[in-house]
């Protein structure tokens, strides 16, 4: 079974704009409860299309999960930036 492209569209679709969000919240400095579950909204998401990928074969999902794992370390950074953030304010 492949990947429903209208589906994972909008998964994509949210995933960045949560991404978004988050990076607007990290430079305006807001670092509380509102932006961790933005980001563990963006961790969902990132499973969620893991998952979607994976079902559809090695190929796809090896694919995906490289780019999957980049956006997992780029949410990474940029929660550490916000918690250094913290430390410093």
């Amino acid at each position: 079974m492949g990947v429903d492209p209208v589906e994972l569209a909008s998964l994509a679709t949210a995933l960045i704009e949560a991404l978004r969000e988050a990076q607007a919240m990290a430079a305006s400095g807001h670092a509380g409860a509102e932006f961790e579950e933005l980001l563990q909204h963006a961790r969902e998401l990132i499973d969620i299309m893991h998952e979607h990928f994976a079902a559809a074969g090695q190929t796809a999902g090896e694919y995906a999960g490289g780019l999957l794992h980049e956006m997992r370390e780029r949410l990474a950074t940029l929660a550490a930036v916000m918690r250094r953030a913290r430390v410093d304010n």
